[in-house]
Parts: structure tokens; sequence; C-alpha cells
């Protein structure tokens, strides 16, 4: 954070004034700003009175004190501020109401209904979500998130057609902003579940680089360098699934040969095992712990596969994290199938630095929830808010 010390004169917006008090949940004194901006007191009080006029804090005294009075101190008011997030899966879509600091605190699902309606899944998922805010009467709304299983260009708002999104030009900002009357982001899902492992790790420094890896229907892959995201000219950083590992392989449904997707995915797997008692990857799932031979030989194939590829990924971003997810990364017999693979085709010096974690299905609903929260109290949106103030 960029702020002057020192000779009173202040640097620290409104704004950058929110993101440290944010930054630091159980608050922070009047002097122990002063310290770390070096503003005079005068404007740091008019500072801190526009942020209170705006409901942004609040102020308590429960620190203690070696005598006289608590210190007062100043935390983020995100008393009874929530997110909605929504994701889209390629068989099922999920909502969740989560607190401001990303605790899931409502969660629904429902199948999809075709993957050529959009439309009509994100109509699906507003309505979800509204029955969700509804059991909350006095939530304020900060937001909406919703995960795409596509390449998203976020600060464009674009969404590029996938096999779980076909269409083109789908309004999907611009009905949830409709629904909802508020802020609206979408991302990528499987940098969702990136930002999401980033909450959940026990420390991500600045330097750190963290990988997440999504397994499910299809194969995506997030990437986060301390705080940031990596999303790429077109925001298809991640979009792992159409590398191509085998000149002469199988068609993938982009056309090419030889895709990762085609040979690992769920998808795959299921019209490669074309059995009328495995649906979709949650069928796949069960069919694997419950030791099913040809399933669990035509995983441990896939497996050796996409593990070569993530190996590759490995020694290129040198993570000190990797999350593998989705339906079928969070089984743990999978899981230690990828795991094996990488090793074998991975230096111990780049696999042996890593510390491999899990997630669980509301792992990319927090990610989702991190992305809103960032985005509605961004340094400059704050800033605006502040000075279209009245004044005195």
């Amino acid at each position: 954070m960029a702020v002057h010390r020192g000779n009173g004169s202040v640097a620290a917006s409104g704004g950058t004034l929110l993101e440290m008090i944010r930054s630091t949940p159980e608050g922070l004194t009047r002097a122990e700003i002063l310290e770390r901006t070096g503003m005079s007191r005068t404007t740091l009080v008019a500072r801190l009175d526009s942020l209170r006029a705006a409901g942004l804090t609040h102020e308590g005294a429960t620190r203690s004190s070696t005598g006289g009075r608590p210190a007062q101190y100043i935390r983020f008011d995100d008393r009874d501020r929530v997110v909605l997030g929504l994701e889209m899966g390629h068989h099922v879509v999920r909502a969740a109401v989560l607190s401001a600091s990303g605790q899931v605190l409502e969660r629904a699902e429902i199948p999809r209904h075709d993957s050529s309606r959009v439309l009509r899944d994100v109509e699906d998922l507003a309505d979800l979500g509204r029955s969700l805010l509804a059991r909350r009467a006095s939530a304020r709304l900060v937001g909406v998130g919703i995960g795409v299983p596509a390449p998203v260009e976020m600060t464009k708002g674009v969404l590029w057609r996938s096999v779980a999104v076909p269409e083109d030009s789908v309004p999907i900002l611009e009905t949830l902003a409709d629904r909802f009357g508020t802020l609206v982001v979408m991302e990528n899902d499987a940098r969702a579940l990136a930002l999401g492992a980033a909450e959940d790790a026990a420390a991500i420094e600045e330097d750190d680089v963290l990988l997440a890896l999504k397994y499910s229907t299809g194969i995506g892959a997030g990437i986060i360098t301390g705080t940031h995201i990596m999303r790429g000219a077109t925001g298809s950083a991640g979009d792992i699934g159409h590398m191509r590992v085998g000149s002469e392989g199988p068609v993938c449904t982009c056309g090419n040969r030889g895709c990762l997707a085609a040979y690992s995915s769920g998808r795959a797997l299921l019209s490669r095992l074309d059995r009328e008692d495995l649906v979709d990857v949650d069928d796949l799932a069960r069919s694997f712990e419950l030791g099913d031979t040809e399933v669990v030989a035509a995983v441990r194939t896939a497996c050796t596969v996409l593990g070569r590829a993530v190996a590759g990924l490995l020694h290129a971003a040198n993570p000190r994290v990797l999350c593998i997810g989705g339906e079928l990364g969070r089984v743990p017999g999978i899981s230690d199938l990828i795991q094996e693979s990488i090793r074998l085709n991975s230096s111990e010096r780049v696999h042996g630095a890593i510390t491999v974690t899990g997630s669980d299905q509301e792992t990319t609903l927090r990610g989702i929830a991190v992305l809103v929260m960032r985005e509605a109290f961004s340094v400059q949106r704050i800033d605006d808010q502040l000075a279209a103030l009245p004044t005195d």
C-alpha cells in the first residue's frame, strides 16, 4: 500500500484508509493509522468521519489498556453485509449467501436444464439466489458474483464461448444486474477456485504462487501470485484443457486433436466408457470410490496424462501451494493419482516445495465472494463514493 510517511502530508485517500482497515479484521486505533500513514490528525479525523458517514466503518472499545480508557478502534462495518455467490457447472448450478468474511450462510443447488440455454440457467440461478437472500431479512447485499466454466475477460465483462456456455453474447452480467440492482462480477470458475483456495491457505506471501487445478467434467487451472490472479490477455489464462498433449490424439470438443481435455476430462472419460450407469462425473467419482475395475483403470490412465501436463505448469510457475479441486479432483484416490504422475514428471526441487491442499464444494463460492468484496470496496470505488457524499 503506497502511502507517504512523516511530514504530515497526506497520501492515503479514504479508499486507501478503508483498505488498510479492512486488512486488519480486529481494527486499528487512530494512533496506529497515524503511525502507518504519517497524515495529520486533522485530516485523519475528516477522512474517518467520511467513512463513518458512508456506513463503511464503526468504532468500538475492546482493546485492553495498561491504564485509563480502553483505546478506541476503527473497524470495517461488515455487520449484515452479504455477498451472493453463483456457480454455473456443466450439470449443476449453485448459489450461496456468504458473509463479508466468506463464511457460507445459506447454500443450495439445482440441476442445469440444457447447456444450450444459458440464459435460462442464469435466470434459475437468480431465482435460487433470491430465495436464499429472502431467508436473511436484515442482510445488506454487497454484490453478486458468478463463476462460469469458460474464459472470461473480467475487465470487459466478455465471456468466450465454451462447451458449457456454447452461446455467443449471453447477457449474463446485464441479466443479473437487472434482477438484483447491484454490482455484478463474473469470473472463470477455476480462477475463482484459486481465489477460494488462497483464502483457505495458511499464508500466501507476496512472492508465493498458488496453482489450483479444477478436475471435473472439464479441466481448468487458476494461478495466483500473492493476491494477484493471472487472467491473461484474453481471459484465457488457465484454460489448460485445450493444451495439445498429443499430435494424433482423440478429437476434442474444440475441433483439434490431442487436447488434454480429450484425453483426461470427465466428459472424455464418460464418452470413452459409454455406460448407462455413468451419466455424469458424480457417477464416475462414485464408481471409482467403489473400486469399479473399468472405471479405476480409465481414471488412472487419464490422471497419468493430466499429471504430466500439470507438472509442466509447476515447472513454469513453481508454486508454493497446489490445490486440487473439482468433482473428480476432490476424490482422495484421484488426487493421489494426479500427484503420483506429477512426481514422476517433475523435478524434486519443484514438487518437493509444494503443499498440496484439497477443496470442497464451497471453495469456488468463497473465491467468488472474495472477488465481489475486492471490487465493491476497491480504493477507486470507495474514493468515488466518498466524493459523491454531500458536503456541509
